[in-house]
């Protein structure tokens, strides 16, 4: 037998001796390593004192089954008293296992294991037997380096990371067990040729944490760290901190427990990573978004240099690769057809791959792919698969390390393949769903769908934009409330019959809105069967035709017009041509009758009466067509002033008295409807044009009037608008042209009697009361007469105003201004020459331009200048500038065959200080010379 030695190292064991971790203290305590120890149970700190008393070489141990530190704190105090040099250790177990260790270690006890870890426990007490020795004189049988080899052992076997880093006065790895090296991928070697791998577990504000935690009393520091180097797998690791406690509280060292807890982070990761994807996919996230989100997913599970997503159309079999990124290779692979690549390698086997070099050249040399982009090392890919149909490929790459992918890689890339599959078969019908949805929705036409009985179960937008109804008052109501009653029932015989036998109908509805407005729809109705071909719904696709049937009707009557309006504009040209002709057959007549005959100064006066009044006639027709062709170009408009109602009045009985006479028409009165008292006499409107309607009704009342009376005037005042009016006991107009009246070239004549006119005097009547704000109507009978009305606005003068007697022309104080007349048309000057001749004027006319301005050159003294607009070799506004150039205050009356008011206003702002058209009367051209001449 081996000798025992005399001075065993005692181990006082307090706590109950049932329990299981006395049992195993016991165990470890026969092992022959710790034959140089004695274990000596105890029951109660009285017996603690009793071996305290005398000299003491030894631990003590305190097992402790409660979650209580106060008789921890008692048993250090007690050995405080006694020697504070000698070890506690705390022995964990049952609740106690949940005290916080940091609150134990507070209390200046040594160590604290928990029962249940028996590789702890045994290097813990190795830990400390090992120290008792060094400090006694015992001699034991296992020297120094035996013990030392045991506890290493011991560490260097244990299943997690052991660390132990020195932290003063240097910063150095001390130890490091097998799991550790595993974990962190180097070991002491390979630490002290590269310090500063230490910064992968315990870089320095780490430490500087560990430390200040360690001072003010929380639990242990700890980490979940994500560990990755270089061409290195990447890990998760869990990692504690714990300060190397001395007695005197000085901090030397750390010591660090690893776990690799990567199966368990990649777990997480994956189930986090199903409810992430879930989420994305059935909201508005794109497929491109997702991807990169599964993306950074991966790559914080796996190092990798590239990573892209191949997708097949199988239809097309193109592959596309919708996602890619890549560290050498910026530019993403063009979508390819019937290509032999390690993607299209995947699509034909349909199983996974993990490529490193051996691999590529097995399938190279044997014809079975080639390497698109940049040769990797390793090359690991899986199908996108879903429903057992590939619908893509998930690959990744590596340049650098030919081991960076193994069966968790794949585990890895296989759970995201299928959820990169069900998401993009989603994303697709989602998107064509999205699609046809919208299509449905966004439809110009109207769609119902109906159940079997039918009620309605959905309508779009188009629907209520027709109807006028919402979604949520149709449906599970029968279409019939659209029913207008208006389409015929064997319409809806025939639709059942089609419909319900699974054909399709087409037909037409008249329907009516919410609003009760009727409407036409063009339908095609069709059953939509499920998966066993029996009808399920009703799909209605409907068409609001009502303006297109109004349209083609529309189109009809427009034709219809069309060709009366042919008719009219042909007879308009018949018209037009009797029109112009027939007063031209008198003035030509009679004119060559004067030439022969003019003697007889009665038949002179008769013959020139003619001629005067056809001329009259004529003047009227050119300048009904000139005003409609204003009307109709818009160039017409209104002038407002202030002038006298009673003046005009006036001035249309004489004019139409001598009118009557010279028309012969003695059987027709012609009556004034004055203006009563209330009414003011000076009210604010166009002159002109209230002028010319009168002008224009009394005329026509006047051609269809033959006895009778015509009267005219005043009507009322209605709700601050004058009314007047126009009345005949003419032959009066049927009641079907009454609405047609005020059109174009209509002419309401009894058949067989044909009345001079081109059919545009009321046309442009009602053009100008439109102007002066106001409308008209009439009231007519045949054989008893016609009245038209008119209104305009009631605006009267509310200022006074004065009027001057206009200077009547006097030919005698003429005579003495002298005259330049610029005139080419040789009619023309022989109307001058008569005219100025017969008064006694001086004068003298020029007929062209150039000829004009050479001679007002030399002759820069005239007082006034007669100036036509149209010249053979250039315009009058030409001429006159070079005459304001010659002499700046010469005036210059304009003279035009054109009558619109833009040509007098472009005169007035050439120079000239009036204007006058063609046909130039004797007496306005006199005024016009008087009131520039004598006057001003």
């Amino acid at each position: 037998m081996n000798e025992q030695p005399q001075n065993r190292i005692k181990i006082l064991l307090l706590g109950d001796s049932s329990e299981h971790c006395h049992e195993l203290v016991s165990k470890i305590a026969q092992n022959s390593d710790f034959s140089h120890c004695e274990l000596i149970p105890v029951s109660s700190f009285d017996k603690i004192i009793a071996y305290l008393s005398n000299i003491f070489d030894g631990v003590i141990l305190f097992h402790t089954d409660e979650n209580e530190i106060k008789n921890i704190n008692s048993l250090v105090e007690l050995r405080n008293n006694y020697n504070p040099t000698i070890p506690v250790i705390v022995l964990l177990s049952g609740q106690a296992e949940g005290i916080n260790i940091k609150d134990v270690l507070k209390a200046d006890v040594n160590d604290v294991v928990v029962c249940s870890n028996k590789l702890w426990l045994e290097a813990v007490l190795a830990k400390y037997f090992f120290r008792r020795i060094n400090r006694s004189n015992i001699n034991i049988q296992t020297d120094y380096n035996s013990y030392l080899s045991h506890v290493n052992r011991i560490h260097y076997e244990f299943p997690f990371g052991l660390v132990r880093v020195v932290i003063n006065p240097n910063i150095y790895v001390e130890y490091i067990n097998k799991e550790a090296q595993r974990i962190l991928g180097f070991n002491l070697t390979q630490h002290q040729e590269d310090p500063d791998l230490i910064n992968r577990f315990l870089p320095k504000e780490r430490i500087k944490l560990v430390l200040e935690n360690a001072g003010t009393g929380h639990e242990f520091l700890r980490k979940r760290i994500k560990i990755s180097s270089g061409n290195e797998n990447i890990k998760w690791v869990e990692a504690v901190y714990i300060p190397g406690y001395e007695y005197n509280k000085n901090h030397n060292s750390i010591e660090v427990i690893l776990r690799d807890i990567t199966d368990e982070e990649v777990d997480k990761v994956l189930q986090k990573s199903v409810y992430d994807i879930a989420r994305m996919t059935s909201s508005n996230f794109s497929l491109n978004r997702v991807f990169t989100i599964i993306n950074k997913i991966i790559e914080d599970l796996i190092n990798i240099d590239n990573i892209y997503i191949a997708l097949y159309d199988e239809d097309t079999q193109v592959v596309s690769f919708p996602y890619f990124v890549d560290i050498k290779d910026a530019i993403p692979p063009k979508p390819r057809k019937n290509s032999r690549g390690l993607t299209e390698y995947i699509l034909r086997t349909g199983k996974s791959l993990i490529c490193q070099p051996d691999c590529f050249d097995k399938l190279i040399a044997e014809n079975e792919i080639e390497i698109f982009g940049t040769k990797p090392k390793s090359w690991l890919g899986v199908p996108l698969k879903y429903h057992d149909k590939i619908i893509g490929v998930l690959a990744v790459q590596h340049y650098s390390n030919p081991n960076a992918f193994g069966e968790r890689e794949k585990y890895i890339l296989e759970f995201f393949s299928e959820q990169i599959a069900r998401t993009v078969d989603y994303k697709r019908k989602s998107e064509s769903i999205k699609l046809l949805s919208a299509a449905v929705e966004q439809s110009p036409v109207s769609i119902i769908i109906t159940s079997l009985k039918p009620e309605i179960v959905y309508v779009n937008s188009t629907f209520t934009d027709i109807t006028g109804y919402e979604s949520k008052e149709v449906i599970g109501r029968n279409p019939r409330f659209l029913q207008s009653g208006l389409t015929p029932k064997e319409r809806f015989v025939e639709l059942w019959d089609t419909i319900t036998t699974g054909n399709t109908w087409r037909g037409e509805f008249i329907n009516k809105r919410k609003n009760g407005e009727i409407f036409y729809e063009e339908s095609i109705i069709v059953p939509i069967t499920d998966e066993l071909g029996r009808n399920s719904y009703y799909l209605s696709i409907k068409i609001d035709v009502t303006e297109k049937k109004k349209l083609i009707q529309d189109l009809i009557t427009a034709k219809e017009k069309a060709e009366e309006s042919d008719k009219l504009k042909t007879a308009f040209l018949q018209n037009i041509s009797h029109e112009i002709r027939t007063p031209m057959n008198a003035i030509v007549g009679f004119a060559e009758i004067l030439e022969n005959d003019h003697d007889n100064e009665e038949k002179i006066s008769y013959y020139t009466s003619v001629i005067k009044q056809r001329s009259y006639d004529l003047l009227d027709i050119v300048n009904e067509l000139l005003d409609i062709s204003r009307i109709e170009s818009g160039q017409l408009k209104a002038e407002f002033k202030p002038f006298e109602l009673n003046g005009i009045f006036t001035d249309l009985l004489q004019t139409f008295e001598g009118y009557k006479v010279r028309m012969e028409r003695h059987d027709i009165e012609i009556k004034l409807s004055p203006l009563p008292e209330n009414i003011s006499n000076v009210i604010v409107s166009d002159e002109a044009k209230l002028r010319q309607v009168f002008t224009n009704l009394i005329h026509n009342a006047m051609k269809f009037t033959h006895k009778g009376y015509i009267e005219f005037g005043f009507h009322e005042l209605n709700n601050d608008n004058l009314v007047f009016r126009v009345s005949d006991t003419g032959i009066g107009i049927p009641a079907d042209m009454q609405d047609k009246i005020f059109e174009r070239f209509q002419k309401s004549s009894p058949q067989g009697v044909i009345y001079d006119g081109l059919g545009l005097g009321l046309t442009i009547v009602q053009s100008l009361v439109n102007l002066l704000g106001g409308k008209i109507w009439l009231k007519s009978e045949v054989g008893k007469g016609t009245t038209f009305y008119f209104s305009i606005p009631y605006k009267p003068e509310t200022q006074n105003r004065s009027t001057t007697n206009e200077e009547v022309a006097n030919p005698e104080c003429l005579q003495r201004y002298k005259l330049l007349i610029v005139e080419d048309d040789t009619f023309n000057v022989a109307y001058f020459k008569e005219l100025f001749d017969s008064l006694g004027f001086e004068y003298h006319i020029e007929s062209s331009g150039l000829e004009a301005i050479e001679h007002f050159r030399s002759n820069p003294s005239y007082d006034m200048v007669l100036m036509d607009i149209k010249l053979p070799d250039m315009t009058g506004y030409d001429v006159i500038e070079k005459f304001k150039s010659i002499n700046p205050e010469i005036p210059i009356i304009a003279q035009t065959a054109y009558a619109a008011k833009a040509d007098r206003e472009k005169a007035l702002k050439a120079g000239c200080v009036d204007y006058i058209s063609k046909p130039i009367f004797r007496d306005k051209l006199l005024a016009l010379l008087h009131k520039h001449l004598v006057h001003n």
